[in-house]
């Protein structure tokens, strides 16, 4: 069905319900509350034939924007076209008869609807805290803000913990658990039944205890320390992060930062200085951005060192082990191949080699057997 048909059939149903008013002139619509960029028709109807004429406030209607057209002799037509929040106001049909010229005026109200943005649908906060749930609309004209908590209005009297700020969020001061729910933020055009609410869920958790983690142990390897880390209770909202920051006692020396994930069993740190003294502070962060914390100290000691054969040590032992491999394979040859370094010593100090020595201890031998 085209728009220009649609129109027609609305136009029908009007004349027809103008038929069950009274009044000699009237101006008939179907809503007079208009959503920004729509159309909206308006029907002026009159008891006898005449002319018709349109008005905004005391000005006629500008027909370059909007659609000015007589049906028939008792009956014309207003369509608005792609409203806009300036097109708000008061319409008046006049109508020019046999009775002479006679007037009657219609509100309308353009609205642009409610829209609360990027406003947070879930909030999680520890107990005892007095914290804000935000809520952003925006809207034309002007938007107005009611809280609910459980389908039950939120009252801001002084008297209990809840209060509406300036800029619409609801402040609840020292929060329990038992806050703990679905909270609606409905917006509303200011003098208008136009509203569009938004479910926001709040979730108290308990207070964590303390200390959250024990660093007491700890484990040196030359450089590098390994901490175990001990959690013990949280009140049930689980760890995020930790941040480490650690420094030594060197001259200028900065703090360093690391974080390590929320899973981890123990602390690393490596490439530590030698013979300093360390500070390190943890930080055991949840995803609510509460904190405990956890210190400690240690020291780097300097590593013993060992005593240095250098070169001249190297090249002893090698001539001595070469030596000794000489002096072995000497010895075996004088004593079977009758030749060598010893077998010459011995002929020039003796007078004879160590084979005919060894010829005269046989004979000796055989002598005495």
């Amino acid at each position: 069905m085209t728009a220009s048909m649609m129109m027609l059939r609305l136009c029908g149903l009007l004349l027809m319900c103008s038929t069950l008013i009274d009044a000699k002139l009237d101006i008939i619509s179907s809503d007079p509350d208009v959503q920004v960029g729509s159309n909206h028709l308006l029907l002026c109807k009159a008891d006898s034939e005449g002319d018709f004429r349109w008005l905004k406030g005391d000005e006629d209607i500008d027909e370059n924007r909007h659609v000015v057209e007589n049906i028939d002799e008792s009956t014309s037509k207003l369509l608005l076209n792609k409203v806009e929040v300036d097109d708000s106001g008061i319409y008046s049909c006049v109508f020019e008869g046999d009775r002479g010229i006679e007037k009657t005026s219609y509100q309308i109200y353009v609205y642009q609807t409610p829209d609360f943005g990027n406003t947070p649908l879930y909030h999680e906060f520890l107990v005892n805290r007095t914290v804000n749930i935000p809520c952003v609309v925006s809207g034309q004209p002007a938007v107005e803000i009611d809280w609910f908590r459980n389908n039950r209005t939120v009252k801001d009297d002084g008297q209990g913990h809840f209060r509406i700020q300036p800029d619409n969020s609801l402040q609840i001061l020292g929060i329990q658990q038992e806050d703990s729910g679905t909270y609606t933020c409905e917006g509303r055009i200011k003098g208008r039944p136009i509203t569009r609410t938004l479910k926001i869920s709040v979730v108290v958790n308990g207070e964590p205890d303390s200390p959250i983690l024990s660093l007491s142990e700890k484990k040196l390897d030359k450089n590098s320390v390994s901490i175990p880390i001990k959690q013990l209770k949280d009140g049930g909202s689980p760890i995020l992060r930790y941040i480490v920051r650690y420094k030594g006692n060197k001259e200028n020396e900065e703090w360093t930062e690391k974080e390590f994930p929320g899973n981890s069993s123990k602390i690393q740190l490596n490439n530590l200085q030698y013979d300093a003294d360390y500070q390190m502070e943890v930080y055991a962060v949840n995803h609510n951005g509460s904190s405990s914390s956890a210190k400690i100290n240690f020291t780097v000691p300097q590593p013993v060192s060992q005593p240095a054969l250098g070169k001249g040590g190297v090249v002893g032992i090698v001539m001595f082990i070469f030596l000794i491999l000489m002096v072995s394979v000497d010895a075996f040859c004088c004593y079977t191949n009758h030749c060598g370094l010893l077998n010459f010593l011995a002929r020039k100090l003796f007078g004879h080699n160590i084979s005919e020595s060894k010829g005269m201890d046989e004979e000796a031998n055989n002598s005495s057997g």
